[in-house]
């Protein structure tokens, strides 16, 4: 994978078409899922915020 992701086995061997639809689908699969993974992420920093000023009340007293 390496020599084929680096190029240094275009003149040893001829290209493995399984190896480039293999990927090539997995790059899809990809794209589509950060598509709806983007969406659906959302911050609450509240909570961090809250447990960060205790902290600092704790260390502080």
């Amino acid at each position: 994978m390496r020599k084929k992701t680096a190029g240094l086995e275009i003149d040893i061997e001829a290209k493995s078409q399984e190896i480039i639809d293999s990927l090539g689908s997995k790059i899809d699969y990809y794209k589509q899922y950060l598509k709806t993974a983007r969406k659906e992420k959302t911050s609450d920093y509240e909570a961090l915020n809250t447990l960060f000023r205790e902290t600092l009340k704790e260390v502080w007293e």
